[in-house]
């Protein structure tokens, strides 16, 4: 709960090695916060921002997949679709990098983003190859 900062709309993450970030929030995950924290006025700030009653976030993927009938999926999974299609929509790996905590955006690109983008295609096609001429 201490994590919130509603004035900025940011969340502070610890990521791994303690490493602390701040991530914008968009404004439907800022009023699912505001939600949460009107709902549990005698929170204290060391308590988990967002709990349900199924105790644990695998808990609630199984549900939710069984809900929409697909198969389980884990959290790394979303983290991972997230981050591609972000990738694809904006192409902006320095930024995405930051978003997901990674050192520098080579992890991103090594991680994350998948198969050839359409600008590395588009310049491999322009070079032209004449084999045989001087």
């Amino acid at each position: 709960m201490g994590d919130v900062d509603l004035e900025q709309r940011l969340l502070r993450v610890i990521g791994k090695g303690n490493k602390e970030r701040f991530v914008p929030t968009k404004d439907i995950l800022y009023q699912q916060i505001q939600a949460e924290l009107e709902s549990r006025p005698r929170a204290k700030p060391d308590d988990p921002l967002f709990v349900n009653r199924e105790g644990t976030i695998r808990n609630s993927l199984e549900r939710a997949c069984a809900k929409a009938q697909v198969p389980h999926i884990g959290h790394h999974s979303l983290r991972h679709a997230f981050a591609t299609a972000v990738y694809h929509e904006k192409k902006d790996v320095v930024s995405l990098s930051k978003i997901l905590g990674h050192a520098n955006p080579t992890i991103t690109w090594n991680l994350y983003v998948h198969g050839v983008d359409e600008k590395t295609r588009e310049a491999a096609d322009s070079f032209k190859l004449e084999i045989g001429k001087k």
